[in-house]
């Protein structure tokens, strides 16, 4: 899980905040926009087409965080406001994680009007088996909270936007990539002074968790990594006995592989499963009454070739 690309900006007296991606994101990634504010700002607009996470409209400090999966358009992100005066920072970025959904958040105010050295993001509960945590922290006043920062149970800093100056509010970000349904916060402190605090935490789902494997009466077994299955491919296979081993690209398009009553062993490449025909245009390899083995590529069998048996008649004179 990583950030591919980030900006932060940081502001005083001015009616907006604007970030550029340094390139277009691609389509379907997660992004993330987070703002505060160390003076309240004055009717805010938050980025056009962008869903707020939590807010804290109260207190001495202001924070505010909104996501979009992205549709591959997205340059400027804005966030504004009516009159001068939000002293303040914000922070943009594209994650490469494979999430979707919408996320599941949790936000402590406790400490948005008191001086305090820790605060606690809240804790939110994951219901998918895997997937990105990222807690979201905001100090009235950066100077006041920039010393030894640490985070809590494993979540690792991607971010903390401030300048110097009264006021300048800061923005703080840290991730955990997880891998089981539960409980999950951070908590954010410092060894400086401390200030009025603001924490939240928002939980997205990995899209891998959406899908299903299904498969009918067999054995199956599968090794190494399917590449194929985390594009949400389903294998459906009928009675038999198979054994799939290494990265079969066939079912990366969720092709079928169908079996009659036999014992088949696929080995290699099977090429001809790419597009899925039975047996290569109801390629089937039938023996009259002899005994016929068929081996290596055999082309001319994919017209049902027949082996028939030669019938010699000998008559005594």
């Amino acid at each position: 899980m990583a950030i591919v690309q980030s900006s932060g900006v940081t502001s005083g007296t001015s009616t907006s905040f604007s970030r550029t991606f340094s390139a277009t994101p691609t389509s379907g990634r997660l992004l993330i926009c987070a703002a505060s504010f160390g003076t309240a700002p004055n009717t805010l607009t938050g980025p056009s087409g962008w869903t707020l996470l939590t807010s804290l409209t109260t207190g001495n400090v202001r924070a505010y965080w909104w996501y979009k999966y992205s549709d591959g358009t997205e340059g400027t992100v804005t966030v504004s406001w009516a009159s001068s005066g939000g002293f303040g920072s914000m922070w943009i970025a594209e994650f490469d994680d494979a999430v979707s959904g919408a996320p599941i958040t949790a936000e402590n105010e406790a400490s948005a009007s008191t001086v305090v050295t820790s605060v606690s993001s809240g804790t939110a509960t994951a219901t998918a088996s895997s997937g990105l945590a990222i807690a979201f922290f905001a100090a009235d006043n950066g100077n006041n909270a920039d010393g030894s920062r640490a985070y809590s149970n494993s979540f690792t800093e991607r971010a903390f936007q401030y300048a110097a100056g009264s006021d300048r509010a800061s923005v703080g970000i840290a991730t955990l990539t997880y891998s089981a349904t539960g409980n999950y916060s951070s908590t954010f402190s410092v060894t400086d002074t401390g200030d009025e605090m603001y924490g939240a935490v928002a939980l997205f789902g990995s899209a891998l968790n959406n899908y299903t494997l299904a498969c009918d009466v067999g054995t199956f077994t599968f090794t190494g990594v399917d590449a194929g299955l985390r594009a949400a491919r389903l294998l459906v296979a009928d009675n038999g006995a198979f054994a799939l081993t290494g990265n079969d690209l066939a079912l990366a398009r969720g092709l079928r592989l169908t079996a009659e009553v036999g014992s088949y062993t696929l080995t290699g490449i099977a090429a001809g499963l790419v597009y899925s025909q039975p047996e290569v245009v109801t390629k089937r390899y039938r023996a009259t009454a002899l005994n016929t083995p068929f081996t290596g590529t055999a082309l001319p069998q994919r017209y049902s070739a027949r082996a028939i048996p030669i019938r010699v008649t000998i008559r005594a004179r």
